[in-house]
């Protein structure tokens, strides 16, 4: 996880990522239920997390991995297209150091540098 400040994440009003305290309370809590009902951790990370994202509060970004652009995507918008990219963090997979200006392609989307729901390049953390 990042750790990343909400105000680096520009999205739309009504918007936004929650805060490592708060990802770790809803963890904590969603792990207990799931234990009570017989379901697997990951599972109820994924159900939770999307139903959050599905109201517009996004998880942090994981940690950005080196050998690629940093630069980093959360899909925000209701698309039934993508319904399963939604809160789904993107890294660019592009090299590091491209133009900016061309934009940014991961796995599952791509997107214009300063997009709404975009961290910009950075250097990877030791």
């Amino acid at each position: 996880m990042a750790n990343i400040p909400a105000s680096m994440v520009p999205l739309p009003a009504g918007m936004r990522v929650l805060s490592v305290e708060e990802m770790r309370r809803v963890h904590d809590v969603v792990r207990a239920a799931a234990r009570r009902h017989n379901v697997t951790g990951w599972q109820a990370d994924e159900i939770s997390f999307g139903a959050l994202a599905a109201v517009g509060v996004f998880v942090q970004p994981p940690a950005a991995e080196s050998g690629t652009c940093t630069a980093q995507f959360v899909p925000h918008e209701d698309n039934p297209e993508a319904a399963d990219i939604l809160g789904v963090w993107q890294q660019c997979g592009m090299d590091v150091g491209h133009d900016p200006a061309d934009g940014h392609e991961g796995a599952d989307t791509g997107w214009p540098d300063g997009a709404p729901g975009s961290i910009p390049a950075r250097p990877v953390e030791a």
